[in-house]
């Protein structure tokens, strides 16, 4: 049988000039990785088309533990907090490979 390990991913959808703010974010809690996409869609603030900076999104997602998702979703708060303006949500999930998510340093 094929072991599992549980994991969390934290998915932030955000305005693109926060990408290095949210990469930092990942650094801080050395997180072992990190995944940012383009995003376009609509929402509360209207259409987000991705043809200029001002009406950029991106798409950050960090795959990581438990432990992990609390400390990084409270610096995401203070963020939202601060008055930038993004979402964050929280997926359940589980890996093969457990150790290629381990923290930064403790590989």
């Amino acid at each position: 049988m094929i072991r599992l390990h549980e994991k969390l991913i934290v998915n932030v959808v955000a305005s693109a000039p926060l990408e290095s703010a949210l990469a930092q974010l990942a650094r801080n809690h050395r997180v072992a990785g990190y995944t940012v996409l383009d995003a376009r869609g609509y929402g509360n603030t209207g259409p987000q088309s991705g043809a200029l900076l001002s009406d950029s999104n991106i798409y950050f997602m960090l795959l990581v533990s438990k432990e992990q998702a609390e400390d990084v979703l409270a610096d995401i708060q203070k963020m939202i907090e601060s008055g930038h303006q993004l979402i964050a949500f929280v997926t359940r999930t589980e890996v093969l490979r457990d150790g290629k998510f381990s923290r930064q340093g403790d590989r």
